[in-house]
């Protein structure tokens, strides 16, 4: 679109030069003035909207973004108002109207009164317990948009991935874990950081349910690969797999990829959910431990001493230390396969790419059908 505009503000521009009405066109004729305007403006919303600002600096990307736009739309509605040919400002105007009045009503049905538990955990990662309608079921996969009703940041909404809670109970709770970034993230784990408990409850507002599922219930063996943060989606599968009972008949291999141990504080309800019973294969890789730095293996060594006494120990037959080789591990689970695998991987770009790569490599390893399936955070 934006191409197009370019082409015909250059090609217009060149006429009225040749016909030497050039530059008095602009104030001659103020329609021509607001179409240049628009262009332009539309052309800065482009640049603004490059994935490294759109990361990096989101906040500002976003109040561009509305300031920008719209002026592009004034624009474009004063330059084609004496052609009277609004009819495509019309158009494009009740589509964004329609999106966003199905999101406010998006809104609506998953409760505008919602409430989060919000605790952080070793001043990184939010863990939010999102009391809400319940008209909406918590299919595996799937993310919303979530507004936290602060002053500094009520106009902002971000996706997360989202689980059903596995804790007895607390079943009609979805449960978003994020790690904590710069801008929205960052003032919500400064505010948990200086409660008494590092936890309380605020009013937010849910966007969703957007996304897919993947049919990892219909292979024999399902392999589910996380990093991470990414652990929250592919932990959607295996609580769903887990509550249907379809988990009895398959071969379900959960691996997390995690850097410290203490990333464990903020998941050990859904890995002692897992290990409630043998129907999961479970394997936690901790890289951090005497891999990136002294000071690590020692925060490492210190988490272990102190809970030592606590579920850790449950657990610590399922913890390898150092980077899984995923190459073999992907080999030897096509090998061993009988009718279908299906994989699912959730992590960072290069963890991603390295499991991608060796599924292709091993297609025809084994007898087993092969597929693979990968969720990316990235925008």
């Amino acid at each position: 679109m934006y191409a197009d505009a370019i082409i015909h503000s250059a090609a217009y521009t060149v006429f009225e030069k040749g016909a030497g009405k050039f530059p008095s066109i602009y104030t001659d004729e103020p329609y021509v003035a607001w179409g240049l305007a628009a262009t332009i403006f539309g052309g800065v919303v482009l640049l603004c909207s490059h994935k490294y600002i759109r990361d990096k600096k989101h906040e500002i990307f976003l109040i561009l973004h509305w300031i920008f736009v719209s002026v592009f739309i004034v624009g474009v509605w004063k330059h084609l108002e004496s052609h009277n040919n609004n009819k495509w400002t019309y158009a494009s105007i009740a589509v964004w109207a329609f999106d966003r009045a199905a999101r406010f009503f998006r809104i609506f049905l998953a409760g505008v009164n919602a409430k989060a538990d919000v605790k952080i955990y070793n001043n990184d990662v939010l863990k939010l317990k999102v009391d809400y309608s319940n008209i909406w079921g918590a299919k595996p996969g799937y993310h919303a948009y979530l507004s936290f009703l602060r002053i500094d940041s009520f106009w902002e909404s971000h996706p997360f991935t989202f689980y059903r809670s596995p804790v007895p109970g607390e079943e009609k709770k979805l449960v978003f874990c994020i790690r904590k970034r710069n801008g929205m993230t960052k003032r919500l784990a400064a505010t948990m950081e200086a409660q008494p408990n590092h936890s309380k409850r605020i009013p937010v507002l849910m966007d969703g349910p957007y996304g897919c599922t993947f049919p990892l219930e219909k292979f024999q063996t399902a392999v589910l690969i996380a990093g991470g943060i990414g652990v929250t989606s592919t932990f959607s599968y295996v609580e769903r797999m887990k509550r249907s009972g379809s988990t009895r008949d398959q071969h379900v291999v959960f691996i997390w990829v995690i850097r410290n141990l203490s990333d464990i504080d903020w998941f050990r309800d859904e890995i002692n959910y897992l290990l409630s019973d043998d129907s999961v294969d479970v394997r936690i890789f901790v890289t951090g431990m005497g891999q990136v730095s002294d000071s690590s293996s020692s925060s490492d060594e210190k988490y272990e001493e102190k809970t030592e006494t606590s579920s850790l120990q449950s657990i610590r037959s399922k913890i390898s230390y150092g980077k899984p080789d995923l190459d073999v591990v992907i080999s030897d689970l096509i090998r061993s396969a009988d009718i279908n695998i299906g994989f699912l991987t959730c992590g960072p770009g290069g963890m991603n790419d390295n499991a991608r790569a060796s599924v292709a490599k091993h297609l025809g390893a084994g007898k087993a059908a092969v597929d693979y399936f990968e969720e990316s955070f990235a925008w």
